[in-house]
């Protein structure tokens, strides 16, 4: 009867650890997906930031390329101004794919979105009034500082 009890005791031991390893491999494989979930929103923000960053970036050179050209009259100088205005909208676009779960984000780019295309239209008009006109003109228009001054 002591063997018995004494391998019915085993077996139940037995029993208890195989339970507790099933429940700790079923935390841990719940804790590894959590985490790899946290990690893929970590990289998504990541690229939220980036291409916010990337539309940063070509807004400045286009204005860059403005400046130069309204500076010299050179057109060499309006190549960074043309490649980054055919960038923002690709840029805005991306946000937007980027940020469609988020409401409160989408909502902050529609606003965004007329303020960017004021400051490309005020960009555009003096690159054309330097070319029509002339430095004068252009320089006019500048000290309005109605590009700066801007809100919707």
């Amino acid at each position: 009867m002591t063997k018995h009890l004494v391998a019915r005791a085993n077996f139940l031991v037995f029993t208890v650890l195989l339970a507790i390893l099933a429940l700790v491999g079923g935390v841990t494989w719940e804790r590894l997906g959590a985490s790899r979930e946290a990690r893929e929103w970590s990289q998504h923000s990541y690229r939220v930031l980036a291409t916010m960053k990337d539309l940063a970036i070509a807004l400045r050179d286009a204005e860059t390329g403005q400046r130069g050209f309204l500076l010299t009259s050179k057109d060499d100088y309006l190549a960074p101004y043309n490649e980054a205005r055919d960038r923002v909208g690709g840029l805005q676009g991306e946000l937007q794919k980027l940020t469609v779960d988020n409401p409160a984000q989408q909502r902050r780019l529609r606003d965004l979105s007329p303020v960017i295309q004021h400051k490309l239209e005020e960009l555009a008009q003096t690159v054309q009034l330097r070319r029509d006109v002339g430095f004068e003109a252009a320089l006019r228009l500048v000290n309005t500082d109605a590009g700066r001054d801007y809100q919707k």
